[in-house]
């Protein structure tokens, strides 16, 4: 969810998604989520290959940090929408 969302913000402005790696309120206390040096961050993923965010956070982290994306955005996060799907097969087998 917040790789892809990345990736579509991205795709929006590139320019402002590459300058969250030097905003303070889009970093951690004590690490960064955002960095294109992946050294001194502990699971990062990569962004179409220009930035890394962090993954190693809880669900309330990622979702944090997505609110923290839209509202850089000017985006309304009522108007985000996430569906996820169930996923049974193992348990019929």
């Amino acid at each position: 969810m917040l790789i892809k969302t990345c990736e579509i913000l991205m795709e929006m402005d590139e320019e402002k998604f590459l300058s969250f790696e030097n905003l303070e309120t889009m970093n951690g206390k004590k690490r960064k989520y955002f960095s294109t040096d992946p050294n001194g961050m502990r699971e990062p993923m990569d962004i179409k290959g220009k930035i890394y965010v962090e993954t190693l956070m809880s669900s309330n982290g990622f979702r944090n940090l997505v609110i923290k994306l839209l509202k850089e955005y000017n985006l309304k996060i009522s108007d985000y929408k996430i569906y996820l799907r169930a996923d049974y097969s193992e348990l019929n087998q």
